[in-house]
């Protein structure tokens, strides 16, 4: 039971601290996001001690984690913005604490931990041996062999889980995923709930129990996540920052943005490859409508201040012509991120945003990319083409499915655009991250068949089957737009 012990802290810990940042959540949904935030901020802990060097311990975790816990209140505090005082933190956690949400995590958490069911791997045992070797003391150092692999390609998140594991005297870290996987089913089934109250409660809950089904037996969510990998809590963040973006569109509270912008920030330090999934998350953000100058401000601060230590930390610690992710990729894919936040922040302050052209302008730089590819380095299309179109997508049965209901749902795409525009947020992350993998394809230099796009095609299933639904009540009822509020306390 040590490792239900480990999954219900990380609930508890996740819990106060969004209660101090998320005061204006409701309590349902502070509840529901309380594991991922504990495992988010966990992980930044580690990461944080890691940085001074100084040896992981569970009593000097505690007071890291704590630490960053009143950093950030102070900081909240002097912005100007709203947030509860300790005791009315603490006393929300307590009333929590025998909340339905909290008993029905702890009964998911025991599921898992006692099933002690996991598909291990080679990757598993890399990624457990990291975490072991945190937990008993060790530190980065640059003669470690396969160091620049272990710090971008076995930390930061999944590595810090499995190394509290084992502080809390965990073996094999089984049960996280699952555990996760499974709570973020119940967050999206909630939020569909909730985002159309102008149906029927009958046909509501039929067709979230249809999502949940759709999903949850999809047959790469289903076996994915007994792995012991990083995909999942990859695609659990970069769901959940987009879904956020949708609700703070169809809502009044700016408190989603933060939200997403810290799921992204955690996404990024799970995987180096969702540096590219930050640039869709900020592109959409820019262009929504309510999004002001100083909302785009505090999201790429929290992103940036997230994201940068660590990145500048395993900087130092990788070298040139490494063959998992040299510096030169790491400095690009950051430098597009500080270059996407310039050029969002500096519409937003100037006002000279186009909202219909900036839409289009992925799609329509899309095009020259493929053309200038076409004409200049057809070799490059060629390898995509074949490697992840006609192999990964369409020739291996693996994602055959997910590629037949994307084009016939593009089919509907217009016509549940014009009922609410903010579906344009669901829908595109899909089209644009496919469109990211098969540049990722072409121009990594590795073309065997066993491509790392064949599972990162995985971080965009639960969103996309999330759009298809939240579409499927657009067309019932031409009003998708929930009432006001409907988010905010």
């Amino acid at each position: 039971m040590y490792q239900c012990a480990f999954l219900i802290f990380l609930y508890l810990i996740g819990l106060l601290y969004i209660n101090v940042i998320f005061p204006h959540l409701s309590n349902n949904h502070r509840q529901l996001l309380s594991p991922f935030f504990g495992v988010g901020f966990s992980g930044i802990a580690v990461g944080l001690l890691l940085i001074v060097r100084i040896p992981l311990s569970l009593p000097v975790f505690f007071m890291c984690l704590l630490l960053i816990l009143y950093l950030t209140r102070v900081l909240i505090k002097k912005l100007s913005l709203y947030t509860l005082s300790w005791s009315q933190s603490f006393n929300k956690i307590l009333s929590d604490v025998f909340s339905a949400p909290f008993v029905l995590y702890a009964v998911v958490s025991c599921f898992f931990s006692l099933t002690a069911f996991a598909d291990a791997s080679p990757d598993s045992t890399q990624f457990e041996a990291t975490g072991r070797y945190f937990a008993q003391g060790g530190l980065v150092h640059p003669s470690t062999p396969q160091m620049a692999f272990m710090l971008n390609g076995r930390l930061l998140i999944v590595g810090a889980m499995h190394a509290i594991n084992r502080l809390f005297h965990g073996y094999s870290l089984y049960a996280l995923n699952p555990t996760m996987c499974v709570w973020l089913l119940f967050f999206l089934a909630y939020t569909i709930f909730l985002l159309n109250k102008t149906v029927d409660k009958v046909t509501r809950i039929f067709l979230v129990f249809s999502f949940a089904i759709t999903l949850g037996f999809y047959k790469h969510f289903f076996n994915g996540m007994f792995d012991i990998h990083s995909n999942q809590l990859a695609m659990i963040f970069f769901t959940l920052a987009i879904v956020s973006l949708y609700l703070f569109a169809v809502s009044v509270e700016k408190s989603w943005v933060y939200v997403g912008s810290l799921a992204i920030g955690f996404a990024c330090l799970t995987r180096v490859d969702m540096l590219m999934c930050s640039l869709i998350f900020f592109f959409l953000l820019t262009f929504i409508h309510k999004t002001n100058y100083k909302t785009i401000i505090y999201a790429w601060s929290i992103f940036l201040v997230l994201l940068l230590p660590w990145r500048m930390f395993t900087l130092n610690y990788t070298p040139w012509g490494v063959w998992y992710v040299g510096p030169e990729k790491l400095y690009f894919l950051i430098g597009v991120n500080i270059a996407l936040c310039l050029v969002s922040v500096m519409i937003h302050k100037y006002n000279i945003m186009h909202f219909t052209l900036f839409k289009k302008s992925p799609f329509i730089l899309g095009s020259i990319i493929i053309l200038f590819l076409i004409f200049f380095i057809p070799e490059k299309i060629q390898l995509s083409w074949n490697l992840f179109i006609k192999y990964i997508l369409l020739g291996h049965s693996t994602w055959l499915f997910l590629v037949i209901s994307l084009a016939v749902s593009t089919i509907s795409f217009y016509y549940l655009i014009c009922h609410d525009n903010n579906y344009y947020i669901l829908i595109t992350p899909t089209v644009l991250y496919l469109f990211m993998l098969f540049l990722l394809v072409a121009f990594g230099g590795y073309e065997n068949v066993d491509h790392s796009a064949s599972r990162m095609v995985f971080h965009a299933v639960p969103l996309y089957i999330y759009s298809l639904f939240i579409g499927f009540f657009m067309a019932i009822t031409n009003k998708p737009k929930p009432a006001r509020g409907m988010f905010a306390t």
